[in-house]
């Protein structure tokens, strides 16, 4: 069912659709001019206004390739892992190769609104696919989507509301990769002891490892193996450590009567990740009391460090820059499960200030994580909201007003 005064039609109905072509690759001439030429690499969810490669006239000419308009509708027809059923919206003039398919609406569709729905429809989409040992969408698929047809104002009004949610979600986006920018460029200078806060002089001094530590621990080797346990204590395993903090979905029960209390974690415990695959092993974070209690397995290592060391200092400075580098740089093992032996571990070096200057550093760090975090979750609140918004507006369910009146979303 469609809504009042909506229609039901096929992208056929409202739309020419094509798609573009290669130019022959051993042709020199037809390539690295000044025509921008859109692989599907290049079609996610935005509005394209370049493109890796270009083609020469020449290459436009003596090939399939056509310059499609502004504003054209790509679709990925298809591409490896998620990129087929992905579309975007030219913003410049392009041509593209075969494998995206271009969509050009007619004058009385609005192709923001268009292009919110086709978005909207991602995984639909993906599903109408060729079956098959590679799953392709192709131009007849495309043509036959069917799209809801508002009238031309009803649709302008929506995607305006939606677009207005779009700029929230982008300006958002720009402030968490500033904010993760300062605090890399922070971290290189207050990290190295090149930047100082006030009050703080005199040079760092270079320990070894195992000079500051008190104790090491593993965790337990017990598992749950059975029937989920509701009661007992959580279990950290490898996959809930981070770079720096924790991840705390799929999180194992361990029953209390396989707990040992020696194991409870504390806060302030510096837990270190001994065993992985090659790209994450050595993970460290500091345990701040996250959850009421927990327990840890024999995969992570819990070192107490002397009074002089700030356990959040030292995970900084092995899980950034170069700190982590020297600590993937210590794993041992095959191409799928790398370990760090605390032999290796114990030897390492590295440069520390007096406890306050730590305590100082890693408080201005900590403080840029969370403001991170804070905006990280004001995107995932934005995202939810608008998709949420979309469901109703660009099905009908909710109808916007669009004379000179508050609009109803």
């Amino acid at each position: 069912m469609v809504p009042s005064g909506w229609k039901r039609k096929s992208i056929n109905d409202i739309a020419t659709v094509s798609s573009g072509g290669t130019p022959s690759r051993k042709n020199e001439s037809y390539w690295n001019g000044s025509i921008p030429w859109v692989t599907t690499a290049e079609v996610h969810f935005g509005t394209i206004i370049n493109s890796a490669q270009k083609i020469t006239d020449e290459g436009l000419s003596n090939s399939s390739a056509k310059l499609f308009p502004i504003d054209t509708i790509l679709i990925a027809m298809y591409g490896q892992g998620k990129t087929r059923g992905q579309v975007a919206k030219l913003g410049i003039e392009a041509t593209t190769n075969q494998a995206c398919a271009a969509i050009i609406l007619k004058n009385d569709c609005n192709v923001d609104f268009y292009f919110q729905y086709l978005k909207s429809q991602y995984e639909n989409i993906r599903d109408l696919s060729n079956s098959g040992g590679q799953e392709n969408l192709s131009g007849g698929i495309v043509k036959s989507i069917q799209v809801p047809v508002p009238p031309l104002p009803e649709q302008q009004k929506i995607a305006q509301i939606l677009n207005t949610w779009d700029k929230a979600i982008s300006t958002t986006e720009s402030l968490i990769a500033n904010s993760q920018q300062q605090k890399k460029s922070l971290m290189q200078q207050l990290l190295t002891g090149k930047k100082r806060f006030a009050g703080f002089e005199g040079e760092w001094e270079e320990i070894k490892f195992n000079d500051i530590v008190l104790s090491t621990q593993l965790g337990t080797t017990d598992r749950h193996k059975g029937e989920s346990v509701k009661q007992g204590v959580p279990l950290l395993k490898m996959g809930n450590l981070t770079w720096g903090g924790f991840l705390f979905n799929s999180l194992e029960i361990l029953p209390k009567n396989k707990l040992e209390e020696s194991l409870l974690l504390k806060s302030g415990d510096f837990l270190f990740n001994t065993r992985n695959t090659p790209e994450l092993v050595g993970k460290s974070a500091v345990w701040k009391g996250q959850l009421t209690k927990a327990t840890f397995d024999n995969n992570i290592n819990r070192i107490i460090f002397v009074e002089t060391i700030d356990p959040s200092f030292i995970c900084v400075l092995l899980t950034t820059g170069k700190g982590k580098s020297l600590i993937r740089s210590l794993s041992a093992g095959s191409t799928s499960v790398a370990a760090i032996y605390w032999k290796d571990l114990k030897s390492i070096k590295f440069k520390v200030p007096s406890l306050p200057e730590q305590q100082k550093i890693a408080s201005a760090l900590t403080a840029a994580d969370q403001e991170i975090d804070t905006l990280q979750q004001k995107l995932t609140h934005l995202k939810q909201e608008k998709k949420a918004l979309m469901q109703q507006l660009l099905t009908g369910k909710r109808r916007v007003k669009v004379d000179n009146e508050t609009e109803a979303a």
